[in-house]
C-alpha cells in the first residue's frame, strides 16, 4: 500500500523512514522526541493498518532474488530503465556476481558520482521493467484507493464524465480497453513484487476502504 511519508525537519528522508518504522523505538541517532514528532503526523489507525500489512517494506525483503535477477539480466536491456542509463544498469549486473543480499549489491554499485538514492530506484526500475516512456505516458486509469460518504457521490459523478476510467474493483480492470489493461497489469506486476516482500495479500481481491 503506498503512502507518502512525512519527513521530519532536520532529518533525512532515511531517518524518517527508520523512525516511521520503528514506531516509538529508537532508530540510530533518533531521539524519542524526534520520532514522536514523526508519529504525530501519522494516524495510529494507519500506523497499525500498514504494520499488519508489512508495510514499509525494505529491499533487504526480497533476500537474493533481487542479485539473482541482476546476474541474469542483459545490461543492454536495463539500460533502457528509468535511472539505470549511463552505466550504472552495467555496474548492477557486474556488483550482483559478487553479492548474495540486496544490501551488498547496492553496496557494490556504489560510486562518488552516484547517491544511494539514484542507485536503489534504478533497481527497482529495472526489476520492474519500467522505462522513461512509460513515466512520460498519461495515466490511463485511477484506482480508487479510499472515500467517504461525499467523495462516493463524487465518484459517481466522475464515472459519467471522467474521460478517465475510474477503477474501484482491481479485478474489474479487464472490463476497460487494451491501454488500460496493459498500464495495470504493469501496475499488478509492481504489487507482486510488494506481496513477496510484505507478504500481504493479492491485490486484486482488494476493495477500496469506505467510511
Amino acid at each position: 500500500m503506498p503512502l507518502p511519508l512525512p519527513r521530519i525537519r532536520g532529518l533525512s528522508a532515511t531517518a524518517s523512514r527508520a523512525a516511521w518504522k520503528n514506531a516509538g523505538k529508537p532508530a540510530g541517532d533518533l531521539s524519542m522526541r524526534e520520532i514522536q514528532a514523526l508519529q504525530a503526523l501519522i494516524p495510529p489507525a494507519t500506523l497499525e493498518m500498514c504494520r499488519s500489512r508489512g508495510a514499509p517494506v525494505s529491499l533487504e525483503r526480497l533476500g537474493i532474488a533481487l542479485p539473482m535477477f541482476f546476474r541474469l539480466a542483459e545490461p543492454a536491456e536495463l539500460a533502457k530503465c528509468c535511472d539505470a542509463d549511463g552505466g550504472l544498469a552495467e555496474r548492477l549486473v557486474a556488483s550482483a556476481r559478487e553479492s548474495a543480499s540486496p544490501g551488498e549489491l547496492l553496496k557494490r554499485a556504489s560510486a562518488k558520482h552516484l547517491t544511494s538514492a539514484r542507485i536503489r530506484r534504478a533497481a527497482i526500475f529495472a526489476l520492474l521493467g519500467t522505462t522513461y516512456a512509460e513515466l512520460e505516458e498519461e495515466p490511463p486509469y485511477t484506482l480508487v484507493l479510499a472515500a467517504n460518504t461525499r467523495g462516493s457521490a463524487l465518484l459517481r459523478e466522475l464515472k459519467k464524465r471522467s474521460a478517465v476510467p475510474v477503477i474501484t474493483k482491481p479485478a474489474d480492470y479487464r472490463l476497460h480497453n487494451a491501454a488500460v489493461t496493459t498500464a495495470f497489469e504493469r501496475s499488478l506486476r509492481a504489487d507482486g513484487v510488494y506481496q513477496l516482500a510484505s507478504g500481504c495479500g493479492d491485490s486484486l481481491k482488494m476493495t477500496p476502504y469506505i467510511k
